[in-house]
């Protein structure tokens, strides 16, 4: 051991695609970080032999997805519901996601934070700085980022926010795919091994969500109050920060790499942030957050009879939104093309169920 730093890869390796990726992130930091020795947390069980290229290895394959809420959590509106959004000159999109099938490996995610430091600490290191196993760092940013590493900190987060004017007053996420932390930040804090024991880390940190990006502020909160801990917390976005470095190049199936799939998104319609929706009107929020071009084809009937037949082509990050009365039963027939897929789509509207939709407009 030559310094008092540990670096950690987390990892779920459940395929040769994943483990390429988490190899490539070890070629880089022996590369650019090699005086620095490398742990590799796998929480699968394959490991695919790439405990041999580094100098520890630790499996853990208990995982377990945490469920729906607990029901006085959400009667008490503690829940803190995933949601995105996209800010117009106009207004907002609000896209909230569902309770369950979205961030349900948060528990997996908070444990490798207490199990890197527990290991750590066994080991004789004092800080840990942990990365997960789908970055492809650019090497300039990753060589400023080192520079950090000789700085005093007990913790060392990036990308800093408040997301959303929902967010208590109190909280903040971070980005989690990089940041590092003193081995003792979690003390008091043991893994997680079912949904009770979950629910009962947010009752103890005043968090209900399973927001890994909260949840990791809040108990560097907690631990606040009862000791002095200081470090180095980077406000803004990780892609403003680190423009040329590419996080999350493998996503996981599932609802949240669906966050902006079938488009434009139906949405019921606010004109203040205290009022849940109008029931006369809806609008289509057309958003591409693809890196290449998006083609959308979109029909709405009123019975048989077409009343909107609209196509457009969008570029990453553009918009288009229309709004239209809503007095009758809609159908909406919608036609996603990109990169050669083709994705159709179909929604049902009325006055009775605008209310239900998860997507809401709040306009300025």
């Amino acid at each position: 051991m030559s310094n008092n730093l540990l670096l950690v890869v987390d990892s779920y390796l459940s395929d040769q695609n994943r483990a390429g990726a988490c190899l490539n992130l070890i070629n880089q930091l022996r590369k650019n970080t090699p005086e620095y020795e490398i742990l590799l947390i796998n929480k699968s069980k394959e490991s695919y032999g790439l405990e041999k290229q580094v100098d520890y290895y630790f499996n853990y394959g208990k995982g377990f997805l945490v469920g729906y809420p607990p029901e006085d959590v959400i009667k008490n509106e503690q829940y803190e519901v995933p949601y995105v959004y996209v800010r117009t000159d106009t207004g907002i999109c609000e896209n909230w996601l569902p309770f369950t099938g979205v961030t349900d490996h948060v528990a997996g995610i908070y444990n490798s934070f207490i199990l890197s430091a527990d290991i750590a600490k066994s080991l004789g290191y004092k800080r840990v700085f942990k990365v997960e196993f789908d970055t492809v760092f650019d090497n300039e940013e990753l060589l400023t980022i080192k520079k950090d590493f000789n700085k005093e900190w007990d913790y060392l987060f990036y990308g800093k926010r408040k997301e959303g004017q929902f967010a208590k007053p109190w909280h903040y996420l971070i980005d989690v795919h990089i940041c590092g932390y003193s081995v003792d930040l979690f003390d008091g804090f043991n893994i997680v091994k079912n949904d009770d024991e979950y629910w009962a880390l947010c009752d103890k940190i005043g968090y209900w969500g399973k927001w890994i990006e909260y949840i990791i502020p809040n108990v560097l909160g907690y631990q606040q109050r009862e000791k002095n801990i200081e470090g180095i917390c980077y406000e803004g976005f990780w892609y403003d920060l680190f423009p040329k470095t590419q996080f999350d190049i493998i996503n996981g199936a599932g609802g949240w790499a669906d966050k902006w799939k079938s488009i434009p998104k139906v949405c019921r319609i606010s004109y203040s942030e205290h009022e849940d929706h109008v029931t006369n009107e809806f609008c289509l929020f057309y958003w591409n957050d693809n890196e290449d071009v998006l083609e959308i084809k979109i029909k709405i009937y009123d019975k048989e009879e077409i009343i909107y037949d609209f196509s457009i082509n969008l570029n990453h990050n553009h918009f288009h939104l229309e709004k239209f009365p809503l007095n009758s039963d809609l159908r909406i027939e919608k036609t996603n093309i990109y990169n050669g897929t083709v994705e159709t789509y179909i929604e049902n509207i009325s006055p009775e169920n605008v209310g239900k939709f998860s997507t809401r407009f709040l306009y300025n």
